[in-house]
């Protein structure tokens, strides 16, 4: 097995697919847990639900909630908010995006973001985009709308069904996992 010091080719191929399989699962390739539930509440995710519909409809549907929950759930998470630089770990940004939201939905209409009909939710998401938003105590608006809406436009269209039901052919380079 053993010529010189070094293995054999067929041992060193071994090693090599042990320690990929290893990497694999301990950097996130198994399938999303307990860890995923833990980091979003039922009303963060209810919350995250209406205003990525009200910026992207059909997200909801879709399973935005679920999707960035799950990708919170993982190590190094592979949202949009990864690329913008904002100095806050991704929980704690979506955490308080999420609250922020809730509360300025509730200065302003009185309501919690998801109790509000599809036209009030957008009455609260064009606040996002108001130079100073008027009310709003969270991250900056701008990024939130960015980030929030990028989230919503991955969970619907970075998916193979979406591009079934458009009759355009899903041709990705590299299979994923998992839908999302």
């Amino acid at each position: 097995m053993i010529a010189d010091g070094l293995p054999s080719r067929r041992a060193a191929i071994r090693l090599s697919i042990a320690g990929t399989l290893a990497g694999g699962l301990a950097f996130g390739c198994s399938k999303p847990g307990a860890q995923a539930d833990e980091a979003l509440t039922a009303d963060e995710r209810a919350t995250l639900a209406a205003v990525a519909d009200t910026l992207v409809p059909g997200s909801a549907a879709a399973g935005v909630a679920d999707f960035v929950a799950a990708m919170l759930g993982e190590p190094d998470p592979r949202l949009c908010y990864r690329f913008v630089s904002f100095p806050m770990p991704p929980k704690a940004f979506y955490k308080l995006t999420l609250a922020s939201l809730d509360d300025l939905s509730h200065t302003t209409m009185g309501k919690t973001l998801n109790a509000l009909a599809p036209s009030e939710r957008l009455h609260v998401a064009e606040k996002l985009l108001a130079p100073n938003a008027k009310d709003w105590k969270g991250p900056p608006a701008a990024l939130v709308y960015f980030v929030l809406r990028s989230d919503a436009i991955d969970a619907l269209y970075g998916v193979e069904e979406t591009y079934a039901r458009l009759a355009i052919p899903y041709m990705a380079h590299i299979e994923p996992p998992r839908s999302w």
